[in-house]
């Protein structure tokens, strides 16, 4: 009688283990299922904003920035490098060099620093730009500035022509970063 009852009390922890052992594969392969779509969710993510100065969304995700952002970031950009006064400019120039890639920091800092520096300090020149035309190239990860520029020294206008400003940028984790700025040929 008692073999009986040790029987079958295996048989129910037998069957209890098979449940169990059931259920830890189940919660496994859950668990493995939710991770790879909360992956596959966070990567193809895309938030939409619409930032002052722009009257349309935009969309922006990981790799890729919508050409109306780029657009209205460049006019930024633009503004804080090319629009200054001696006072201003080490502010304006501080903060477009948080824009700058890393890898190309260096050298944005060089170029703003010198132009700080030489030209704006010791000549008290300002400066400003109108910009008239934006181009932006998302294929090649460039925008074409075309406007005027203006530049005084004191209360004389010493320059007022037409300028072509290049930025090439790249994008880091949806953030507009730049590599280089240029002017164009005139």
């Amino acid at each position: 009688m008692k073999h009986e009852t040790y029987l079958g009390e295996m048989g129910e922890v037998k069957a209890n283990n098979r449940l169990l052992k059931f259920c830890i594969v189940f919660l496994t392969v859950a668990t493995i299922f939710n991770s790879a779509l909360t992956f596959w969710a966070l990567r193809d993510q895309k938030v939409i904003l619409i930032p002052p100065g722009l009257d349309a969304r935009t969309n922006v995700s990981a790799h890729t920035l919508d050409e109306a952002y780029v657009s209205c970031f460049s006019k930024y950009v633009a503004a804080l490098a090319f629009n200054y006064t001696p006072l201003t400019a080490q502010k304006n120039f501080d903060e477009l060099l948080t824009l700058y890639d890393p890898a190309h920091f260096a050298q944005g800092s060089k170029m703003f620093r010198v132009l700080a520096e030489s030209v704006i300090l010791q000549t008290k020149a300002s400066s400003t730009f109108f910009v008239a035309k934006v181009e932006v190239d998302t294929g090649k990860k460039r925008i074409e500035l075309k406007g005027v520029r203006r530049q005084f020294m004191g209360d004389n206008r010493v320059e007022d022509r037409e300028r072509t400003y290049f930025i090439e940028y790249t994008v880091h984790n949806g953030k507009f970063v730049i590599v280089a700025i240029s002017q164009g040929e005139d």
